[in-house]
């Protein structure tokens, strides 16, 4: 199991070329593709891209990391979203990734959008999959439900806990999930780590939008029509971002990339 040791927290990491012999050669080979960093949203671990990952070609390099209290990693002693950005920089810097496109979703693609302002020099570009932007400050009772949510995964039994993560997460599903992906998705957000709730009360005051027309790295804004992130948030900061690109998926919900995992692997 690949493990990264960073200052002050252990992170997981599945990484496509880990178990080649050689650099692939021929067809399999993507020499002008850059790597891909794939980066999950809140409770979740880096097992929801790989229904994706099976559609990308063989020979482009693809890491997907548990983020920090997330799944396989190791429990952290805060979370923060510059935590979380301090921990791709590691990961771009130790494993030798140059100027990956970083692919987040949700909490991910808040971390990748922070990547992009500050140290746009590590990447070539961003895809932004259902991300909450500035929703915690311009949607109303967004922020409480969040808290609601997040306190919910620390009071009372297990039981409890695993109730009220299975009460929320068929929301961010569209038309195409399904008791069963919804039933995995809750199995992975089980596997958390106490405390990561934090996160909440660390975003209440998120904002992106002063620093998106300063952005100089390509970014693609990916929506689904049924996540419960308005899409109005998401056209704002398309219209504030030099060259920002906007796709919506009819179908889908906040995951486009479990619930169409081909199409969203011929997007990348």
């Amino acid at each position: 199991m690949p493990l990264l040791e960073l200052p002050d927290v252990t992170l997981h990491y599945d990484d496509t070329h880990a178990t080649l012999q050689t650099p692939p050669t021929g067809p399999r080979a993507v020499p002008d593709a850059p790597p891909l960093l794939l980066v999950h949203g809140f409770l979740l671990t880096a097992r929801v891209w790989e229904s994706m990952t099976a559609f990308l070609d063989p020979g482009r390099r693809v890491v997907a990391a548990d983020t920090r209290g997330h799944g396989r990693s190791g429990a952290a002693a805060y979370y923060t979203l510059e935590g979380m950005v301090s921990d791709l920089v590691g990961l771009i810097d130790r494993l030798g990734l140059q100027r990956p496109v970083v692919v987040g979703s949700s909490l991910g693609a808040m971390a990748a959008i922070r990547l992009a302002i500050t140290r746009p020099d590590l990447l070539s570009g961003a895809v932004l999959i259902g991300t909450p932007g500035h929703a915690m400050v311009a949607v109303s009772g967004f922020l409480e439900a969040n808290r609601d949510f997040a306190a919910g995964l620390s009071a009372g039994p297990s039981d409890d806990v695993a109730s009220n993560v299975a009460s929320q997460i068929p929301s961010w599903f569209g038309e195409l999930g399904s008791p069963a992906v919804t039933a995995w998705a809750v199995r992975q957000a089980l596997e958390a780590q106490p405390g990561l709730g934090a996160f909440i009360d660390d975003l209440a005051d998120c904002d992106p939008r002063p620093d998106l027309p300063g952005v100089t790295v390509p970014l693609h804004y990916v929506h689904g029509r049924h996540d419960p992130i308005p899409l109005e948030i998401v056209t704002e900061e398309v219209a504030l971002t030099p060259g920002a690109i906007l796709t919506v998926v009819d179908h889908a919900g906040h995951m486009p990339h479990v619930e169409t995992p081909g199409w969203t692997a011929g997007l990348l």
